[in-house]
């Protein structure tokens, strides 16, 4: 597993996200969806049970 730091790229493409889910209604919580940025902003994927990661956009989600 790798660690990524956090940088000013991340930090926009969360911000991008919060305002997405905000505007729709869903967003998921702070740290998810500081997760999901970081996923989004490494072209990672995110293998979670949790469903409401499936309303971030473009985020390729692997539900077990």
């Amino acid at each position: 597993m790798d660690v990524v730091p956090v940088s000013c790229s991340l930090a926009q493409v969360y911000a991008v996200l919060v305002y997405t889910l905000q505007k729709t209604g869903t967003r998921i919580g702070a740290l998810d969806e500081i997760i999901a940025a970081t996923a989004l902003g490494t072209e990672g994927k995110i293998v979670t049970r949790d469903s409401h990661f499936l309303s971030c956009p473009g985020l390729e989600v692997i539900h077990y």
